[in-house]
Formats: C-alpha cells, structure tokens, sequence
C-alpha cells in the first residue's frame, strides 16, 4: 500500500521494486537497489535513500563516489572492502564510506543480503558530471 499526502509518502515493503542503478549495469554482479527518497520521488536535493539486495555470490566492483555512503546491514552477511581491508557486516551493523575511498561489496553467504543505504549529496542522475569511477 502506498499512501501519499502532500510531499509525504509511505511505502510498504512489498511495494519495492529493486533494479540495477545506473551506474552498476556492467559492474556488479546480483545487486539490486530499490530507491525509497531521491530528487525524483520525493524531491529531496540533499540526500537518497534506498534498501539494497546482494545475492549470495554477489558483488559489486572497486569504485569510488563523490559523495558520502552509509550503510545498516537489515538481513544476512555483507563483506565490505574498504582500505586494503575486509569488514564482515551482519544483521544490525553498520558502516560509513567516506567519500573518495575506493571500497567494494562481496556476498559470500548462503543468503541474499540487505542493507538500507543513505547517500549524500545525492548522485548525480544518468547525464550528468560523472561522480563515481570503477577501477
């Protein structure tokens, strides 16, 4: 059900539709994000919000992004790569990406992983300057 008043809107969980995001297409490998808050839903200009999946044997390539990524493990096991270094996320952990640091996403479990993810400033949108390279 979604409810929608004015610029507030609820969303419930089996309303989400996750996909790959631009710019993941050719860089990642069972991941899905399903955007909750951007400058397109909900008109936010400062910041995008979104619940993202990994499925098991799943990754996402070396980047980096010129903006901020904070990540809470909601379900399953996460390894994030960040500084020469693997840190094994799980349920109810959480982590900060700093801008500029090269970083990467790994699931190694046997089950799908889900994080919510709180990016700012907001990505740039397809068309745009670019803001994140993969190595």
């Amino acid at each position: 059900m979604v409810i929608e008043k004015g610029s507030f809107m609820v969303v419930e969980k089996d309303m989400l539709k996750g996909v790959v995001p631009y710019p993941f297409e050719k860089h990642s490998n069972g991941y899905q994000r399903s955007t909750l808050v951007d400058r397109s839903l909900a008109g936010s200009v400062h910041q995008e919000i979104g619940v993202c999946e990994l499925q098991p044997n799943g990754s996402v390539d070396f980047c980096l992004h010129a903006f901020e990524e904070g990540i809470y493990v909601l379900d399953g096991e996460l390894e994030l790569l960040r500084d020469h270094e693997a840190f094994r996320l799980s349920q109810d952990c959480y982590a900060l990406v700093p801008y500029a640091v090269p970083h990467a996403y790994r699931n190694r479990g046997d089950k799908v992983a889900r994080w919510f993810e709180v990016l700012a400033p907001q990505p740039k949108p397809r068309g745009g300057w670019q803001d994140t390279y993969f190595f």
